[in-house]
């Protein structure tokens, strides 16, 4: 009796691969912390029933025709690579369509390596296209790698850095000027090199669990509004928490007008830092305004910034931090879960999304560099979880029963994203010990 790979293993077996790993030409694999660009324009006849099979090392942003249409894949390790399974036939349209990538290698694995596969079929299993020398692709600096390392994090250690002013706007849309790109290299290996016999991804396993629940929710009350001095973290510039762990005092120099918005949704906050032409020469000083705002619970997921910048000029930013409690009622994330981001603003509305998701219950917002008005529009947490179905519960009377059913029920969803997790907030992670 024949006893199939699948049979033997009990994981699914991988499709054949017309695609090859690529990677940007003459850059370095291993590097931590970074970003990457991908794309391709093509064209068809009939779009209904095609898919794309993709997957990355380590995450990757799908866009086929400027719209987002996927994400993942599932953590993996190089030597069991998962990849996902889009539907892309809604986002596509007869004549010339673009398919483009966002990779992010994380990099603190010594036996991974930077990687992108992609194949586009039609409903019969033909190949309609498929990553090879013709992708164009560069790496992206808009996104700085050199970030500070929250070592109690796996999945995603580094804080983010994105500049909006460097990044090259249109370029998941056809009609985009990619010529100063280089054409993509393709990883070699054994033989013909088809996956999964090129770099290290010896594996391939498709994805066997339910994608990801997106859902957006505003914050539910602002718990502290004022502003903080204008400070330069010398000794360790590179790691936001510092700063963003500075007290916060009452507003008097900088501006807030409707931080209440940010609650409501009913319009715009509006924040300046106080002037730099010194109205009091005896302080000598700038103050940023700052807002920490309470999710209510611990969240999952991505944080949303929905904002407008100075028609002028640019480089106003937005230093965001994330923790879990307050400590002694105050914002610290400096002693432990240095976990924050940075946004660096373009002129004009724009928004932005974080690449990683975060846990968090609070959020501190500290404007820097903003000496003309910055709005923001909307401050959401885009929660991602597991889909789980609610189906168990207590028939009995007993209230306390069902409370404490309830909160394990949500500390279960909190720590279940692609994988089930230990404290999402501090170690996004798994350990033999806690199984």
């Amino acid at each position: 009796m024949t006893i199939s790979l699948e049979e033997l293993t009990g994981f699914p077996n991988s499709r054949r691969w017309q695609g090859r790993w690529i990677w940007p030409a003459g850059c370095d694999p291993k590097k931590e912390n970074t970003f990457a660009l991908f794309r391709r324009t093509f064209s068809v006849k009939e779009t209904k029933g095609l898919r794309i099979f993709i997957s990355a090392d380590t995450r990757y942003r799908l866009f086929v025709n400027g719209e987002m249409v996927g994400q993942g894949p599932p953590l993996s390790q190089p030597f069991f690579q998962y990849y996902n399974d889009h539907d892309i036939s809604s986002a596509l349209r007869p004549g010339e369509n673009c398919i483009a990538v966002i990779v992010y290698h994380l990099g603190t694995l010594p036996q991974a390596r930077g990687g992108l596969l992609a194949e586009v079929v039609d409903d019969a299993g033909r190949t309609i296209l498929a990553t090879d020398a013709s992708w164009r692709a560069t790496l992206c600096d808009a996104w700085q790698s050199k970030t500070y390392r929250a070592t109690m994090n796996v999945t995603a250690p580094f804080q983010e850095h994105f500049d909006a002013r460097t990044f090259p706007d249109g370029f998941t849309k056809c009609g985009f000027d990619d010529a100063r790109w280089q054409p993509a290299e393709v990883i070699t290996g054994r033989g013909d090199g088809r996956p999964p016999v090129s770099g290290p991804w010896s594996r391939l396993v498709p994805r066997d669990i339910a994608y990801l629940a997106d859902r957006p929710v505003l914050a539910q009350r602002l718990d502290q509004v004022g502003e903080a001095l204008a400070l330069n973290n010398r000794n360790r510039g590179e790691d936001l928490s510092i700063t963003l762990s500075q007290a916060i005092v009452p507003l008097a120099r900088a501006t807030i007008k409707e931080a209440e918005n940010l609650v409501t949704g009913k319009g715009a906050a509006t924040f300046a830092c106080s002037s730099d032409v010194l109205h009091d020469p005896a302080a000598d000083a700038i103050y940023e305004p700052c807002v920490v705002l309470d999710f209510g619970k611990v969240v999952t997921g991505y944080l949303e910034l929905d904002l407008e910048g100075p028609a002028e000029g640019g480089g106003a930013a937005v230093e965001i931090g994330y923790a879990e409690r307050l400590v002694d009622g105050h914002f610290n994330i400096a002693i432990e879960g240095q976990f924050a981001d940075r946004y660096t603003l373009k002129p004009g509305r724009q928004r932005w999304t974080t690449f990683n998701w975060r846990a968090f219950r609070f959020v501190k917002l500290r404007i820097r560099e903003a000496f003309d008005p910055l709005k923001l529009h909307a401050v959401r947490a885009l929660i991602s979880t597991y889909p789980y179905e609610d189906r168990g519960g207590f028939s009995s009377t007993d209230q306390m029963l069902n409370h404490v059913f309830e909160i394990s029920r949500y500390t279960l969803r909190l720590c279940s994203h692609e994988a089930l997790m230990d404290t999402p907030w501090r170690e996004a992670a798994q350990w033999l010990g806690d199984v």
